[in-house]
């Protein structure tokens, strides 16, 4: 099973990608903490170029994708 960060660089048009946590009080969160409920909720950065793929491709390859762990 793969995550956002091994499959995103697979997706035509997709130029860079950051996996890493938004909200909550913790300066460090780890994905342990924010299992735990620590307030934090992971997050996705995705820069594509637009000329080459849209949006709609990049969610429907995430979602779509059986390999991947959503």
């Amino acid at each position: 099973i793969l995550g956002a960060a091994a499959l995103l660089p697979q997706v035509r048009g997709v130029v860079d990608s950051t996996v890493g946590y938004t909200g909550g009080c913790s300066a460090a969160p780890t994905y342990q903490s924010v299992c735990a409920g620590d307030g934090h909720t992971e997050a996705l950065k995705i820069i594509f170029d637009p000329d080459v793929t849209s949006y709609e491709e990049i969610i429907t390859a995430f979602y779509e994708d059986p390999h991947v762990q959503n």
